[in-house]
């Protein structure tokens, strides 16, 4: 197969055939064989002679990267194919690393759940992501139950509590919705932030949503410059009332503006 590239790193060359097979070579190696661009040799040939630099390789970079963070199998493996590892040498260093416990798709399924309850996390979120780490749906399953109804009700209200705090400038209403909206896009379920709200609601009454729609009408009215009431009318309902505000309240302010 033709060589189509060769790039020099210090003591790792990297070589291209054809157009996109990449493998991370000895620079030594290529040089005593006089390896140069536009060669034609066997790929399987130097594939076979550069297993052992390749094994060698592929565990430097390995226990580097865990030296510093942990990795699932797959995030490692994918981490290694990037640098340019040969697939087979890339598997064989997996298992070896597993062998040494150095690896372990449970355990960092555990820590990971357990961090995520702390920061706060959904349930539905976290086994998202360990899905996308590439955790298999068995340590995934298993890894769930480590999550309790009890973790995501405490993690759910608190979510809540907070939300509340930050949104205390909407009316009831528009504040209600903001969060279930946020905590959706969270993770959590439907029922369980409804029923979770229905059970920490304040009860403002409607002078809050009045006051607040009001505000909010008179903005409006005031920046439009249609002098037809009907017009007016139309808008501020389209505008208005799929949010939250009444027929009655836009009706009232209008007739107070025809009167004057």
């Amino acid at each position: 197969m033709k060589i189509t590239s060769i790039t020099t790193k210090r003591k790792i060359t990297i070589i291209t055939f054809g157009e996109d097979i990449n493998i991370a070579a000895s620079t030594d190696y290529i040089q005593n064989k006089g390896i140069t661009e536009g060669e034609e040799i066997s790929l399987e040939e130097f594939k076979k002679n550069n297993m052992e630099f390749s094994l060698k390789y592929a565990m430097e970079i390995s226990l580097k990267v865990l030296s510093k963070t942990s990795y699932t199998e797959k995030q490692l493996r994918d981490k290694l194919i990037k640098m340019h590892i040969q697939y087979e040498a890339a598997d064989k260093t997996i298992e070896k690393l597993k062998s040494y416990n150095y690896l372990n798709d449970e355990r960092y399924a555990q820590y990971f759940v357990s961090d995520g309850i702390n920061m706060g996390k959904s349930k539905k979120a976290l086994m998202q992501k360990l899905k996308q780490k590439g955790i298999n749906e068995e340590i995934i399953s298993a890894t769930a139950e480590n999550y309790t109804d009890e973790d995501q009700k405490n993690i759910l209200s608190n979510f809540i509590k907070k939300q509340n705090d930050l949104l205390i400038e909407y009316p009831p209403f528009i504040r209600k919705q903001k969060i279930i909206n946020k905590a959706l896009a969270r993770g959590f379920p439907y029922e369980s932030v409804c029923d979770m709200l229905n059970q920490t609601s304040d009860n403002e009454d409607a002078a809050s949503y009045e006051a607040y729609y009001r505000k909010k009408i008179t903005k409006r009215i005031n920046a439009c410059k249609d002098n037809d009431i009907n017009k007016l009318k139309a808008k501020l309902y389209k505008e208005f009332i799929p949010y939250g505000a009444s027929k009655d309240l836009i009706d009232d302010m209008l007739y107070e503006i025809e009167k004057e």
